[in-house]
């Protein structure tokens, strides 16, 4: 009896370090695109949090200060962006880990 539920709580152990990585992996993958001032600054970030590209209309540049703000609106947009779909991909991954009582939230990087 004890053997069978070390060899169950290992099989629990196994999928859930399985769907970490895979969602890890996803994440390093999966992008966004924050904007501001109707798209005259956009941010690209994956979902690791991670920057990737920027496309800044140069007519914003002249204003230092509305650059400045709509510089930081878009990286806040990208990353709000991030959280939502990261949020996403891990209830997604958690339902799909076998052996898991429901409504248990793991702790994903």
């Amino acid at each position: 009896m004890i053997k069978n539920l070390l060899q169950q709580a290992k099989s629990v152990q196994d999928n859930v370090q399985a769907g970490i990585q895979t969602v890890q992996n996803n994440l390093d993958v999966l992008q966004v695109e924050g904007k501001a001032e109707s798209g005259a600054v956009k941010i690209t970030m994956n979902c690791s949090y991670k920057a990737i590209k920027t496309d800044i209309d140069p007519a914003i540049i002249g204003d230092k200060e509305k650059f400045e703000a709509s510089l930081l609106e878009a990286i806040n947009d990208a990353t709000s962006q991030c959280m939502k779909k990261r949020e996403e991909l891990m209830t997604s991954a958690a339902k799909g880990l076998v052996g898991l009582p429901p409504g248990v939230k793991l702790p994903f990087a």
